[in-house]
């Protein structure tokens, strides 16, 4: 059995695991996120991307959060995003790049995928991790190959329930 604040409802202290859980895995299993690294966290408001921000940052990653409105933005500040994108009015790519000092993010975590995965094809750094973790956008997600072959990325469709059920990977991020 996991703890959760006292405040919180089972039905809710159930909903944070899921959430860090599923960053824990991605940023600090898989691709091992450290000091230095830039995460570029899509659906940055989501539960799930407000704990990979947490999740960024307990590593020593440089968070950079992408939203689409700019309604969104002050709400990712306060919540400690180190930088805020906001794809309707700014590039992706180009904002990454440049917040990145043209390094590029080593980790995309994506619960949108769709079109989106186009849009922030040019940040990415060498050897990295995209994780498509949700269909938030129902269209097709057209692999952009060129640039990941250049890059040497790597997409993962992901899950935390690839991890959960081995008893050692539950205890770890537990």
């Amino acid at each position: 059995m996991a703890k959760y604040p006292e405040n919180l409802t089972p039905a809710e202290g159930c909903c944070i695991w899921v959430s860090y859980l599923t960053a824990y895995y991605a940023l600090a299993e898989i691709s091992r996120v450290k000091n230095g690294d830039f995460v570029l966290i899509t659906a940055a408001s989501s539960s799930a991307g407000l704990a990979a921000n947490d999740m960024a940052h307990l590593l020593g990653a440089t968070a950079i959060g992408a939203t689409r409105t700019k309604d969104n933005k002050p709400f990712l500040l306060k919540e400690g995003a180190d930088h805020v994108i906001v794809t309707k009015d700014e590039d992706i790519s180009e904002k990454t790049m440049e917040i990145s000092g043209n390094k590029g993010a080593g980790v995309i975590y994506d619960p949108i995928g769709g079109p989106l995965v186009q849009e922030y094809a040019n940040a990415m750094a060498a050897g990295c991790d995209i994780f498509l973790y949700g269909g938030m956008d129902p269209r097709p997600t057209i692999i952009p190959e060129i640039e990941m072959t250049q890059k040497a990325a790597v997409m993962r469709p992901y899950s935390v329930y690839h991890h959960i059920y081995d008893p050692a990977q539950r205890e770890r991020g537990v």
